[in-house]
């Protein structure tokens, strides 16, 4: 087997997969639109730029935080707002918007984490 063929077909794999089937199966984030190329792929294309995603992708809400957090943190516990002080979380307490966040786990109850910390 060719090496350079076989590195070539590695790239494109994961280009491959970011394809759809159907564009009415197709939904995009805003900024995105599905298009449906020539060979017949499905897939999100930026409306200004050019860029492309796969259809379907879960976006979270950004975490809104007061003036008084220094960072967003996220991990295994979730996403949070966070103060540090030299370089140490000094603390951290729930996004502000959790409204928000709320309605988002509801609709994608896969993405929520397992356990809280606070």
């Amino acid at each position: 087997m060719n090496i350079l063929y076989g590195f070539s077909c590695i790239l494109l794999l994961p280009i491959l997969t970011i394809y759809g089937d159907e564009i009415s199966d197709c939904k995009c984030k805003d900024g995105f639109s599905a298009v449906k190329d020539e060979h017949g792929n499905v897939y999100c294309q930026g409306v200004v730029l050019k860029s492309i995603l796969p259809c379907n992708i879960v976006f979270k809400p950004d975490c809104v935080c007061s003036v008084e957090a220094t960072s967003v943190v996220q991990d295994s516990s979730g996403t949070w707002c966070g103060r540090f002080i030299d370089g140490k979380e000094d603390r951290r307490w729930e996004c502000e918007n959790k409204a928000e966040w709320e309605t988002f786990y509801q609709e994608h109850p896969e993405e929520k984490p397992k356990q809280n910390k606070n």
